[in-house]
């Protein structure tokens, strides 16, 4: 991984080495572990949350929708780039997301962490990152989304299978880097979900669709290898 990163001052000359930078706002730092960019993302996450708290005399479906449609956008915006970082990374955010669930909701802040959200009905902090690069998929499927990303995937035009008719190649990474890149998580999760889904050309419908298999998104797990059952047929299995 980089030792460095090299920042080029454009008209000046200047070239610095720095442990990160800032690109779009998100924090890259130089092993991109992206921990430079969640801490930042929890200092804002627990002010919101705070905010929130102040706010219990609203009513719980007030409170609820400006936590998922004001808080929660700000705080995912990119994850489906910086989504891949370490488990225990990830799971420092989801720690302040079930806090929420206990101010909205009115539940012991003494509950673990799971009990609140399954109280709440509330699903866990990775599932906005798995259904980020699902929709990400998506607009990459269908080609509206950028042609430099679109271009790092392939769909599947061997299966003779149409129940696999519309599903993408997966590059077989043999580093746990490489399983962690959108290039891998993005055909291996689509894969996983449009097996069973017949995929709209609308992005709204197909926001839908996830909507439904909500708690099937939030259940399925990058660590589990998609296996190739045989040389012949573009099937696999996860376990």
């Amino acid at each position: 991984m980089f030792k460095y990163i090299w920042v080029i001052y454009p008209g000046t000359g200047l070239i610095n080495l720095v442990d990160y930078t800032i690109c779009l706002g998100v924090k890259i730092d130089n092993r991109l572990s992206w921990s430079v960019h969640i801490d930042s993302v929890k200092k804002l996450f627990k002010q919101k949350v705070g905010a929130l708290k102040r706010m219990r005399i609203l009513p719980k479906q007030s409170l609820e929708e400006l936590y998922f449609k004001s808080i929660i956008p700000s705080i995912t915006y990119s994850i489906s780039i910086w989504g891949n970082c370490s488990p225990s990374a990830m799971n420092s955010l989801n720690i302040i997301h079930a806090r929420a669930s206990c101010i909205i909701n009115n539940l012991q802040p003494s509950l673990a962490d799971d009990i609140c959200l399954i109280k709440s009905n509330w699903l866990p902090f990775s599932y906005f990152y798995k259904n980020s690069v699902l929709m990400l998929m998506h607009k990459v499927y269908f080609a509206t989304s950028n042609q430099s990303i679109c271009v790092l995937f392939s769909k599947n035009a061997t299966s003779r299978s149409s129940r696999f008719s519309n599903q993408f190649n997966i590059i077989r990474f043999k580093s746990d880097t490489g399983r962690k890149a959108l290039q891998y998580r993005g055909p291996v999760i689509w894969n996983f979900l449009n097996r069973w889904v017949k995929v709209p050309n609308s992005f709204y419908s197909y926001k839908q669709i996830s909507k439904k298999h909500a708690k099937d998104i939030a259940g399925f797990s990058f660590s589990k290898e998609a296996t190739l059952i045989t040389a012949k047929k573009d099937d696999f299995i996860y376990f």
